[in-house]
């Protein structure tokens, strides 16, 4: 199951090596689908599969690599609600399916008409 999303971060750069750098490591990382740097802005636009990276790991290597992201203030509160908002979608994503309504036994709700099974729940 795919599920692609795309976050841009700021990033501080001290030439045209630096971005280069960047998009390799980030190209070789699991999950990662395209990374796209505008070079002038310092801003890297990256695309991935939820259920195989999230916006943490993808920072970790960033980091760990040499290129920390930069963070004020507003820019911490910006990454905690996109890890909230990751670690929120990729649990409902893997969730078992929840019955209709508040019966647990689905067969309550079933009724067959003209030979059809209906599944009714109001």
């Amino acid at each position: 199951m795919e599920r692609i999303k795309k976050h841009m971060v700021k990033l501080h750069f001290t030439g045209l090596d630096d971005a280069t750098a960047v998009e390799n490591v980030l190209r070789k990382t699991p999950g990662v689908r395209t990374v796209v740097i505008d070079r002038s802005s310092g801003k890297l636009a990256v695309r991935y599969n939820l259920m195989e990276t999230g916006m943490s790991a993808i920072l970790g290597v960033l980091e760990s690599a040499g290129h920390p992201v930069e963070t004020g203030a507003i820019g911490k509160l910006k990454l905690r609600l996109i890890h909230f908002t990751e670690e929120n979608e990729r649990a409902n994503l893997l969730a078992p399916p929840l019955p209709c309504c508040t019966y647990p036994d689905i067969s309550v709700h079933t009724e067959e008409k003209d030979g059809v099974n209906r599944k009714e729940c109001s």
